[in-house]
């Protein structure tokens, strides 16, 4: 049942990014079975320098008859440090977020949106793309809200160690 609810939120996605000349593709999650295919999203993000956002929309089975939309976010593919002046900034910003929560995937370096949407099989097509879209659009609304702390905390000098290995 997953397989075929997730067909139908994509192909509405991709019509809606359509429509706003937005790049999306479908990649398989060959490491995460359990997760299929998930749809991504390039974004470009008011405030933030012609900056794109790169978003992971994906589905999953949480329970019997129990689905959950994954929206992932990756906001800064590599961070020059991670630093308490960084983790500072996330909980401040975490403690105002009404929809998901910031955090940085620490083995990468990466600063990241995530925003889970939970919803029942036979709550039926209709009703579960329209909370999609308005999880998706609420969102785009915090990340342009912080856009300019995000761009902040990205822009942070690299610790001296690495500045050593790439001025040679």
């Amino acid at each position: 049942m997953v397989d075929k609810i997730r067909e139908e939120l994509f192909v509405r996605f991709e019509q809606i990014f359509g429509q706003l000349n937005t790049e999306c593709w479908k990649v398989n999650n060959d490491d995460a079975p359990e997760i299929g295919s998930s749809l991504v999203v390039s974004i470009p993000v008011p405030g933030m320098d012609g900056r794109q956002f790169i978003m992971e929309i994906a589905l999953a089975e949480l329970g019997e008859r129990m689905n959950f939309l994954q929206f992932y976010t990756t906001i800064v593919m590599e961070l020059n440090q991670i630093t308490d002046e960084h983790l500072q900034v996330i909980n401040e910003i975490n403690f105002c977020s009404p929809v998901g929560f910031f955090g940085i995937f620490s083995e990468k370096r990466q600063l990241y949106h995530k925003s889970t949407l939970v919803f029942d099989d036979e709550a039926g097509i209709e009703s579960m793309a329209s909370d999609a879209l308005l999880t998706f659009h609420a969102i785009l609304m915090i990340l342009e809200l912080h856009a300019p702390m995000l761009e902040k905390l990205a822009m942070l000098p690299k610790p001296p160690e690495e500045l050593a290995h790439t001025e040679k």
